[in-house]
């Protein structure tokens, strides 16, 4: 895993960096990768494997093509991930009970 704490965002029109810690979802659509930060969404072609070597364990893969940072989560309750911000995920029961287990671990032991 590299030491690197951002994620290049290029594109045919922009050239700029998102920090690691300000992601707080990356979902695939097709073939692009939306990074979700509370200010902005960034749209890139890519895999979400080009952009796993850049996080870190904050971030959980919590379905096929969605990892989220489990720093950014405020709540999580019925299906539903809400984040600082505002930015609300809804998800199916099974991945939502996965996800919610991996953050309870987090916010107890504090990582």
């Amino acid at each position: 895993m590299k030491c690197v704490k951002y994620i290049p965002i290029i594109t045919k029109d922009k050239s700029t960096r998102v920090r690691v810690s300000d992601v707080q979802a990356i979902e695939r659509d097709n073939r692009k990768l939306k990074v979700i930060t509370a200010e902005e969404q960034y749209e890139i072609y890519g895999k979400i494997d080009d952009v796993t070597d850049y996080l870190d364990s904050r971030f959980y893969s919590c379905m096929a093509g969605c990892i989220i940072n489990l720093d950014q989560v405020e709540a999580m309750e019925e299906r539903e991930i809400e984040f600082f911000g505002g930015y609300n995920m809804v998800m199916g029961r099974e991945n939502f009970a996965r996800a919610r287990h991996a953050y309870n671990d987090h916010i107890r032991n504090g990582s």
